[in-house]
């Protein structure tokens, strides 16, 4: 089996699973424009305030988020 590239993943996942790839993409997309703008500081500020507004699920949501940004300062610094 060939090894995927990121985008090769996401165009996946957006095949099987349309709704749901779309939003990780969206999230995904977000958090690029975010760290380009602030950098990991206003991607946590964003994270912190919209997984805020339900505490009961402020962990499920953060790392939800979390798992779709997760490499996205990576990239920059490769």
């Amino acid at each position: 089996m060939p090894i995927l590239s990121d985008r090769e993943i996401r165009c996946k996942r957006i095949i099987e699973d349309p709704l749901a790839g779309a939003l990780e993409l969206a999230i995904r997309e977000l958090g690029e424009a975010l760290f380009a703008q602030g950098g990991v500081e206003l991607m946590g500020d964003v994270l912190d305030r919209v997984a805020g507004r339900h505490p009961k699920s402020f962990g499920h949501r953060a790392s939800l988020v979390d798992h779709a940004w997760n490499g996205v300062a990576e990239q920059w610094w490769c």
